[in-house]
């Protein structure tokens, strides 16, 4: 079993791998060499490298593998004297062609125009990022049956247009622009349509000065100056730049607003305006270049305009220039947006917020409960007072009934005695002194006392709620002893009782006091 279950994955896994390579053998691999004007290393070019890849990469028609090549005319700017370069590429393509080249920037073309008849011989162009003016000497040029290509920076009559707006009663403008002859291939058409828009108003020409002196004189402009930068990669002394690095330490120098014309360097000190997306002109180098894969012959494809457009301002320089946000054209992207307190902290404010609303609900409900509490307190006192009320009621309503009980139980001793009394008061008025007589009536009278005393022990038994003494009692006994109590009161009322008691009854176990009370 365990064999089996090897043989069948063994088996899944050659199926899925024979399938991918069917898929990769069913697409048509071409090979496309990337001639880029800079070094290596150059952040742009490495983005465009990047960029490009991703979107061949996604190709259901081909496999595309790419090649670069750098001829870093900056630290290298004759062309002429690149025949070591010349050979190297030779040797390395002469057996395995591109099926499409594309070149980045003029001196790649420039590069092509020069050699290209000895190296890549017939295979078709995409001249990328081009000034206007290449552009069209491209068309009259014969390499123009085997290349097409894209307009760069042809923003330029637009962005002096805008800056002018936002920086009304300018009177002086200011064109910086590096020594190479990539600088110059793009200061010309630049310079030519912002003389163009700004027709009237003094140009002051700092192109092709050392870096030097360029921070020099953009330190001591004149009032109500604008500056234009398009590029320095390299300064009339030699020195090699990095353009965004050029456009940050012109920036930091200077007294008036700076404008460039490539979005890539907005956050470098320039202070925006409708710039082009690279990805935009990326995009549709890789367009072209998908396009003369698939058959279409360079010569048809119409050179691209620049598009792409979009306003985009730095706010940190806005805000060091004092440029209103409302001056802005509709639509506009502010980047480096100086943060309110709120935007800052957004987080912390929430979660604070968030909290204390908490605290804010457990605090609400504390209250609630301690008001509930005080209700309650008062409720309980107010119960209290009313069953100490009530206690005090039950109190007096029970003593009555207990004196009341009492008088009742204490009347029948009390009558007999003085009954007693009265007889042997009568019995002495009448002259009658019977020692005999006058004893029993004593007795009894002694005997009603220890009754009328039993009758308080009982009671007061039953309200320390004590157990009653019970005892042997002879009933007939109890009975003459009712009768001979109430005897008085029986004379007083003419009421005579007859007893027929049986002396043979016996004892019973009771309360002697309880039973001659009932």
């Amino acid at each position: 079993m365990k064999h089996t279950r090897i043989i069948l994955l063994i088996t899944a896994m050659l199926l899925l791998s024979g399938s991918v390579l069917a898929y990769t053998d069913s697409q048509v691999t071409k090979r496309v060499l990337v001639l880029y004007s800079l070094e290596k290393g150059n952040v742009g070019q490495e983005i465009m490298d990047a960029q490009l890849k991703a979107i061949f990469s996604s190709s259901k028609n081909f496999h595309i593998v790419i090649y670069n090549e750098y001829l870093d005319v900056i630290r290298f700017p004759d062309l002429k004297q690149m025949s070591g370069l010349t050979h190297f590429l030779y040797q390395k393509y002469s057996k395995a062609k591109p099926d499409v080249m594309i070149t980045v920037l003029p001196a790649a073309l420039d590069f092509l125009e020069q050699h290209g008849n000895i190296l890549f011989e017939g295979v078709p162009i995409v001249a990328a990022l081009l000034p206007r003016d290449r552009a069209e000497s491209l068309s009259g040029s014969p390499l123009r049956k085997r290349a097409t290509g894209t307009i760069y920076a042809d923003n330029a009559y637009e962005i002096a247009r805008s800056a002018l707006m936002l920086r009304p009663g300018t009177k002086h403008i200011a064109f910086v622009a590096g020594a190479s002859p990539l600088d110059i291939s793009f200061k010309v058409p630049i310079l030519k349509e912002v003389k163009r828009a700004t027709e009237g108003i003094e140009l002051i020409d700092l192109s092709g000065l050392s870096m030097r002196d360029t921070l020099a004189r953009v330190r001591s402009l004149p009032p109500h100056t604008i500056v234009f930068h398009t590029s320095i990669f390299r300064d009339g002394e030699g020195l090699v730049f990095n353009p965004p690095d050029a456009h940050r330490m012109v920036s930091d120098a200077s007294n008036a607003p700076v404008f460039g014309f490539v979005e890539s360097h907005i956050g470098k000190g320039i202070v925006g305006g409708r710039l082009a997306l690279p990805e935009w002109h990326i995009g549709k180098i890789a367009e072209l270049t998908l396009r003369i894969l698939s058959g279409e012959s360079p010569a048809v494809i119409p050179i691209v305009e620049e598009g792409g457009y979009r306003s985009v301002y730095d706010d940190k320089e806005l805000r060091r220039w004092k440029i209103p946000d409302s001056s802005l054209p509709r639509g506009s992207i502010i980047i480096n947006k100086e943060l309110n307190f709120f935007e800052r902290y957004r987080s912390y404010i929430i979660a604070a917020s968030a909290l204390i609303f908490f605290q804010a609900v457990i605090i609400g409900y504390l209250i609630l409960l301690n008001r509930k509490q005080k209700q309650t307190s008062r409720q309980l006192i107010e119960y209290e007072k009313r069953y100490k009320e009530l206690l005090r009621v039950d109190r007096t309503a029970r003593l009555g009934e207990l004196t009341a009980s009492l008088a009742h139980e204490l009347n029948q001793p009390l009558t007999a005695m003085l009954s007693s009394a009265q007889a042997a008061l009568r019995f002495l008025d009448s002259g009658n002194i019977d020692p005999a007589l006058h004893r029993e009536i004593l007795q009894n009278i002694v005997q009603d006392d220890k009754r009328a005393a039993d009758i308080i022990r009982s009671l007061r038994s039953m309200v320390k709620k004590e157990d009653s003494i019970k005892e042997k009692v002879n009933v007939v006994e109890a009975l003459s002893e009712v009768v001979a109590i109430t005897q008085g009161q029986l004379i007083r009322h003419n009421v005579q009782v007859e007893t027929l008691l049986d002396a043979g009854l016996p004892p019973v176990f009771a309360n002697k006091v309880q039973i001659q009370q009932v």
